[in-house]
């Protein structure tokens, strides 16, 4: 499936459960490109738009790709987000931008550790201190994220907004861990669970990862 259709599909499900009119912000946490927030941003435009993408190459992409939307409910934000507020080490794959991450990638999952580049630190943010700083008032929030193993201190950084404010998490999971002191699958859906999530939708991608959606029962 086209990851434009998961788009509608996030939408749809939200719809199914009265939750769409709820939501006043998305979340597009690694957004790489921007393309799949300014495809949330036009069809939602009553929905502010926020992505988050430190890869300072795939930043310029989103940036010119935001600016070219001509849309003004969507913003960019050069930093990650993570469980502690501070940098990090990111590492980059040439060749293969989407699995860039500040883990550090295993051997075994890509096969090519020697290409990795460390490209220096990055910033990142607790996803509640974003939000006790920014201005808008950011009350019910939808995330759609693909973090590659950095999923779960995202999430962690979300303290008790998790509970709270936020309304559903769209996220990509794996079985393997790809990556040093990466998450699974399996530790996602623990979390999310003790939360008061439950899973509502699985779309299967490839072997060891899929997409996954997770409603907060606290919010219906």
């Amino acid at each position: 499936m086209h990851i434009n259709d998961q788009v509608q599909v996030y939408i749809d499900t939200l719809k199914k459960y009265n939750l769409i009119d709820k939501i006043d912000t998305i979340f597009d946490i690694g957004s790489r490109d921007g393309e799949q927030a300014i495809d949330f941003a036009r069809r939602c435009p009553d929905k502010e738009v926020i992505l988050f993408e430190p890869i300072p190459s795939s930043g310029r992409i989103c940036g010119n790709n935001v600016i070219n939307s001509k849309l003004d409910n969507i913003s960019l934000y050069f930093v990650g987000l993570g469980q502690e507020d501070g940098f990090k080490d990111f590492y980059f794959t040439p060749g293969n931008i989407g699995v860039s991450s500040y883990k550090k990638p295993n051997m075994v999952p890509f096969g090519h550790t020697q290409e990795v580049q460390n490209i220096g630190i990055i910033q990142v943010i607790r996803a509640d201190t974003f939000i006790a700083l920014d201005s808008r008032p950011l009350n019910k929030i939808a995330i759609w994220m693909d973090a590659q193993g950095c999923e779960l201190d995202i999430l962690k950084g979300f303290g008790d907004t998790l509970l709270d404010r936020v309304v559903s998490v769209f996220t990509e999971v794996s079985t393997d861990t790809y990556y040093q002191d990466g998450c699974t699958y399996e530790e996602i859906d623990n979390y999310l669970h003790g939360y008061g999530y439950f899973k509502v939708e699985e779309i299967f991608e490839w072997e060891r990862e899929r997409n996954v959606i997770y409603i907060n029962k606290n919010q219906i």
